[in-house]
């Protein structure tokens, strides 16, 4: 692996929009950093279904500049731009991770995967809490959608993660508001789509 930017961690979960190059797929996705980088993938996910299937030669991870990437990604419009030939990131991106995933182990509901490959730098840009609050609602939804978080909880946290996405920076929040619910409708109540 060529030596990750600085600013990633060991240890530290970060969010990527996952890209298996050759297919007309994202999702978001987290992971881990780590010798080597790992992520869990669950059974409600079609990026499940493409791992087991062993037809990924290269799993593109990157992380966007505009946190509205991962409602496209979930609302499945970021395909559009992707270009199959290059498999670069469609969009600005601050980190990007290139990699042959490989399943590690399994449980009930979820395969775990490693993903050595190489990394890349791209945009800096300051973290906002507009960015965070969108991605923790969006990552709490995808929870309860896999059935790994409860109803009530998932409320909590949402309600949460958008009010801080909403002090974040309130014209953008209010933007993306309708993006954003049909996104978290999408990961809450439809297993398999996401």
């Amino acid at each position: 692996m060529l030596n990750a930017p600085s600013v990633l961690r060991e240890g530290v979960v970060y969010e990527f929009i996952a890209w298996p190059c050759g297919y007309r797929y994202t999702t978001p996705l987290g992971l881990r950093w780590g010798k080597p980088p790992t992520a869990r993938v669950y059974s409600s996910t079609r990026l499940y279904g493409i791992l087991r299937s062993g037809g990924v030669e290269k799993l593109l991870l990157y992380s966007p500049v505009d946190p509205e990437d991962f409602i496209d990604s979930i609302l499945h419009t970021l395909e559009e731009e992707l270009d199959q030939r290059a498999c670069r990131p469609p969009r600005p991106f601050t980190v990007a991770v290139e990699c042959r995933p490989v399943i590690a182990s399994e449980g009930p509901g979820y395969i775990d995967i490693e993903c050595p490959g190489t990394v890349e730098s791209g945009v800096a840009v300051p973290y906002t809490r507009l960015y965070g609050g969108i991605v923790e609602a969006l990552v709490v939804a995808s929870k309860e959608g896999a059935g790994v978080v409860g109803r009530e909880f998932a409320e909590a946290c949402l309600q949460c993660a958008l009010y801080s996405a909403e002090r974040g920076g309130r014209s953008r929040a209010l933007e993306l508001s309708d993006k954003l619910q049909a996104a978290i409708k999408r990961l809450r109540g439809a297993k398999g789509l996401s």
